[in-house]
C-alpha cells in the first residue's frame, strides 16, 4: 500500500512539474526534446546495469554525476528525472519499453 502511494506522489509531481513547463515556447520545446531523450538514455543504462547486475542505486548514481556536469535549465530537469529512475526501473521490470515509460512519466511529449 505505501509503495503504491509513493508511486502515485511521483507521478503527481512529475504531472505537476511538467504542466508548469510552457511547451508553446521554442526553448521549452527544445528542453522537453533533451529532456525526452536523457529519459531515454536513462532507461537504457538501466537495463543495462541490470543485465550487468550492478548494485541498485548504481545508475542513479552515474546518472546524478552526469546531470551534475549539465548547464541549467537542463540541469535541474535532469537531475530531476535522475531521481526517479526507481520508478523507470520499476517500469523496467514490468517490462515496459522506453518510450511507453518515458511519456508516462511526462518526460516525453
Amino acid at each position: 500500500m505505501k509503495s503504491n502511494t509513493t508511486i502515485l506522489l511521483l507521478l503527481f509531481s512529475i504531472i505537476l512539474f511538467s504542466s508548469l513547463v510552457n511547451a508553446e515556447n521554442p526553448a521549452n520545446q527544445e528542453l522537453n526534446k533533451e529532456t525526452c531523450e536523457h529519459c531515454r538514455y536513462f532507461y537504457e543504462l538501466i537495463k543495462s546495469f541490470m543485465k550487468q547486475h550492478f548494485p541498485n542505486g548504481a545508475a542513479q548514481s552515474l546518472a546524478i554525476q552526469s546531470c551534475l556536469k549539465e548547464s541549467e535549465p537542463f540541469k535541474s530537469r535532469c537531475i530531476d528525472l535522475a531521481n526517479h529512475i526507481p520508478d523507470i526501473q520499476y517500469r523496467l521490470e514490468k517490462g515496459q519499453k522506453a518510450e511507453q515509460a518515458c511519456l508516462e512519466l511526462s518526460y516525453c511529449h
